[in-house]
């Protein structure tokens, strides 16, 4: 929510409830920290602990550190473009955490998965069937230049297929990934300096996907957030990183929110205005 609305309600339309407010949009991140702080000791604390839920938990909560980090870079409005220092350092323990559970495995996903049975993914019928989303061509990689991004050539092929996933509606969406503790833990050291360990990390990773590695190490925040964007392909991670990364869409007109205002993102839906006679616009 917090990376992705300016403003949200927790309602149920028989129960309006008042908007956050802008300001106070960081309290998304402060919440669910606090619900994974309690939940963390009782699944240790239990005769056998699920190891699967503890690392769900320790990997959620570092990106709920790692979102709030962000969301203060990125507000209030406008975002200074370039920010002086558009990294942060925040969940990286949490993260580390997570990957020694088990230890987590390489490419391990959270994914919340749909069926015909259970409900279907809105996202992925607007993708896959309606068409009024589209996904953009895959950008070049950092590295060889030459290249397609091969991760994101992949995943765009694997949300697309719709025989995988028994229909158009029904690919997944992911969670949290093994990747992104990664780049978590990456993106600590670029903020705090240590450019060769960011690298060493990005590399490693790069090295899954047979890409060559980055030699020159005063570019680790610059391959950092290009490997953000090919590692975390749609997972609704991009706006922000665009905003604070001071990276601008082609399709982004003149005139519109994003270059005037840089930071803009959603509003409340207008559903939820028009139901609920406690924010703008509802009655």
């Amino acid at each position: 929510i917090g990376d992705m609305f300016d403003n949200f309600v927790y309602s149920d339309k028989r129960e309006p409830g008042p908007a956050l407010g802008e300001a106070n949009m960081s309290k998304v991140y402060d919440e669910a920290i606090a619900y994974l702080d309690a939940a963390l000791p009782i699944v240790q604390a239990a005769p056998n602990v699920d190891a699967e839920l503890q690392r769900r938990i320790l990997a959620l909560r570092a990106r709920a550190k790692h979102g709030k980090a962000v969301w203060q870079k990125t507000n209030p409005r406008p975002v200074a473009q370039p920010l002086a220092n558009p990294y942060v350092n925040a969940g990286a323990d949490d993260a580390a955490a997570a990957l020694a559970v088990g230890p987590m495995a390489a490419n391990y996903r959270w994914q919340i998965v749909f069926a015909a049975a259970t409900t279907f993914n809105e996202w992925s019928f607007e993708v896959n069937s309606r068409r009024e989303l589209s996904v953009a061509a895959a950008p070049k990689d950092f590295v060889e230049t030459a290249k397609d991004d091969p991760r994101i050539v992949a995943e765009t092929a694997d949300f697309k297929n719709n025989t995988k996933y028994g229909g158009d509606r029904y690919s997944p969406f992911t969670v949290v990934s093994e990747r992104e503790m990664q780049l978590i833990i990456a993106e600590g050291h670029v903020a705090s300096g240590n450019n060769q360990a960011a690298a060493d990390i990005l590399n490693t990773l790069r090295a899954r996907d047979a890409l060559a590695p980055l030699t020159d190490i005063a570019q680790a925040g610059a391959l950092l957030q290009h490997e953000r964007r090919a590692n975390l392909f749609m997972m609704g991670r991009r706006l922000v990183d665009m905003y604070r990364f001071n990276i601008k869409a082609t399709q982004w007109q003149p005139s519109s929110d994003a270059i005037t205002n840089p930071g803009t993102l959603f509003p409340i839906t207008i559903q939820e205005r028009r139901a609920n006679p406690l924010v703008a616009g509802g009655g």
